[in-house]
């Protein structure tokens, strides 16, 4: 377990650690997901995302294990790092608030659903950065709501702009995540 611990790290120090790394892969199944969060839910979660960012800030400028260099950096150099620091937990606070815990609690708990979508734009079929090749975004027909989904080639190459298509997936208060996307035969 060196991998994550320091040498002769506290228990304190290993519940840190290991709570760190699991507010991180609940940040980082909320950015991977194809989950969409209700308006409401971005707003609180950046509220929220304050004092857990502090919380996990706090421990780290309190360190004075002999291992930290920190302490040692001038004035400047530690204001920067701790800086730095606390919008990398800030930033993935929020996602964790916004898009990891509601994308898993609809994942687990959400109602499935089935709704008409418009088709409001379309990927050229090129493979992007960080992004997949068949895409389309999708509006909810006589709503608001919206989601960019990732296709089959067969799929995406058989639905136009303004189609009307039907998506299928699960949606709790918090938001929504669309498992499916078809051709409406209506």
């Amino acid at each position: 377990m060196s991998l994550f611990f320091r040498p002769n790290a506290s228990h304190r120090e290993r519940a840190y650690t290991l709570l760190a790394i699991a507010w991180l892969c609940l940040a980082v199944y909320g950015i991977a997901t194809s989950f969409v969060a209700e308006s409401w839910v971005k707003g609180a979660s950046g509220l929220l995302a304050v004092p857990i960012a502090i919380a996990f800030v706090t421990p780290v400028i309190l360190d004075r294990h002999p291992a930290s260099k920190v302490p040692s950096f001038g004035l400047m150099k530690r204001i920067g790092f701790y800086a730095v620091i606390a919008a990398v937990f800030y930033g993935f606070s929020w996602c964790a608030l916004s898009l990891g815990a509601p994308s898993l609690f609809t994942s687990l708990l959400g109602a499935e659903r089935e709704s008409d979508f418009v088709v409001v734009a379309k990927s050229d079929g090129t493979p992007k950065r960080r992004d997949c090749r068949y895409s389309v975004r999708l509006k909810l027909r006589g709503g608001e709501w919206e989601s960019k989904v990732c296709l089959d080639e067969e799929v995406w190459k058989s639905i136009n702009l303004g189609d009307v298509v039907r998506g299928t997936g699960k949606y709790t208060v918090f938001g929504g995540k669309l498992e499916a996307v078809g051709k409406n035969e209506g």
